[in-house]
């Protein structure tokens, strides 16, 4: 998280840098934070995506598909970057970064992934 926010986060504006900080403190850490790398499976992202769609948010609310976007944003990127810095090696990470693109899964949830990609702007590189 700190190594990605390192790499990134120069290149985002004050208010992209807090809301990512609070997808990751209160959504990703939680969920996945104590996960390695190699642990993260498809599997294990389709259902934490589906749990932040059915009951993520405060009370146990569904997220908003804008939220659930930001979140798929945030991991996206450090999943990219740390295959960029060879972190990961294991075919599993691989086919998660795959799976959170994957736009048959973003649609079965009722979001369209071509919005959820261009929420991606500047934040993806």
């Amino acid at each position: 998280h700190q190594e990605w926010l390192t790499v990134v986060g120069p290149g985002l504006s004050p208010s992209t840098m807090v809301g990512y900080e609070k997808s990751w403190r209160l959504r990703v850490q939680p969920a996945l934070g104590s996960k390695r790398l190699s642990q993260v499976t498809p599997a294990l992202l389709d259902s934490f995506y589906a749990k932040l769609l059915a009951g993520g948010g405060v009370a146990g609310v569904g997220l908003s598909p804008a939220t659930v976007r930001a979140v798929h944003v945030l991991l996206s990127s450090m999943f990219t970057l740390a295959e960029r810095w060879e972190w990961v090696s294991a075919p599993g990470a691989s086919l998660a970064i795959r799976v959170i693109t994957n736009a048959d899964w973003w649609a079965s949830a009722g979001i369209s992934f071509s919005s959820a990609s261009s929420c991606a702007g500047s934040s993806a590189r």
